[in-house]
């Protein structure tokens, strides 16, 4: 019986050791793996946190546009951005430097690092608040002018403004362009319809919005989308131009053209055509 107890013993002691030794050559040809591993996702990472500053501040301008009416808060939003994916993805550099080099990282660390992204949150959603509660007034403004146009066929076309890229903002896919002291949205859409009246009317409603109906009347006043005649041909731009310091609160510019009923029309898009064209910003 004794010798039996030592017989298994010695066997399962032999287990143990093959076993030792398989786990050590697992582990002394799974370390350098583990590493390379580490090392690629490591630079990867790094590469994001680069290539995500570097978006952020090539397409600052717009979100300058699009964001709140303080320039502090709009700054913080900006920046709240940042943070709020820059602090995951060093969370991540840290984990794969601990995974793969036992690199140990003191608590206050990881703490700092995660308070960070707490106020970034906070930060941000504040940030989008601001600008959220600034559509909260709506204004409209209608003008109209008549025209005589001595032919039986009228052309209603597009002109696009020659607007040269000059600002970094212009590689961000939004529908906006930056010149000069101006800024360019596509927001423009065009309907025709027929009167009994014999002039040719053409109607703009121009919209946007603010935090305040004097500073929604003030901001409704300051768009425009120029038109053109030529001969039979009324020209309009789809490019709604607004002062470079604007605020992007819904702006819109809405044409209505009334022909006589005598008058053949031919609309750019579809020809005699009754329904909305939208002539501006299309995907």
């Amino acid at each position: 019986m004794v010798a039996g107890v030592q017989m298994t013993s010695r066997i399962v002691e032999g287990l143990f050791g093959v076993l030792r030794k398989i786990l050590r050559f697992i582990r002394l040809g799974f370390v350098p793996l583990i590493k390379s591993i580490s090392v690629i996702i490591i630079i990867a990472l790094i590469l994001s946190g680069v290539s995500l500053l570097v978006s952020i501040s090539l397409g600052s301008p717009v979100l300058r546009i699009f964001g709140p009416d303080s320039y502090f808060i709009n700054q913080i939003g900006i920046i709240s951005l940042f943070f709020l994916v820059a602090a995951p993805i060093f969370g991540l550099i840290v984990f794969f430097l601990r995974l793969g080099f036992k690199t140990k990282v003191k608590r206050e660390v990881s703490f700092t690092v995660w308070t960070v992204w707490f106020i970034a949150l906070f930060a941000a959603f504040y940030s989008g608040t601001m600008t959220g509660i600034d559509y909260k007034h709506r204004e409209v403004l209608s003008t109209s002018s008549d025209l005589t146009i001595n032919s039986k066929e009228i052309f209603i076309n597009t002109w696009d403004e020659n607007l040269d890229l000059n600002n970094l903002a212009q590689f961000v896919e939004v529908p906006l362009k930056i010149k000069g002291d101006s800024l360019y949205f596509h927001n423009v859409s065009v309907i025709y319809k027929t009167t009994d009246s014999p002039f040719i009317t053409i109607e703009k409603v121009a919209e946007a919005r603010a935090l305040n109906q004097p500073r929604a009347n003030e901001r409704v006043k300051s768009i425009n989308a120029p038109y053109k005649i030529e001969g039979n041909k009324i020209m309009i731009s789809p490019w709604m131009r607004m002062p470079q310091d604007s605020k992007w609160r819904a702006h819109q510019i809405h044409y209505t053209i009334y022909v006589p009923k005598d008058i053949n029309v031919h609309f750019n898009y579809n020809q005699n055509n009754p329904k909305p064209i939208n002539i501006g910003y299309t995907r």
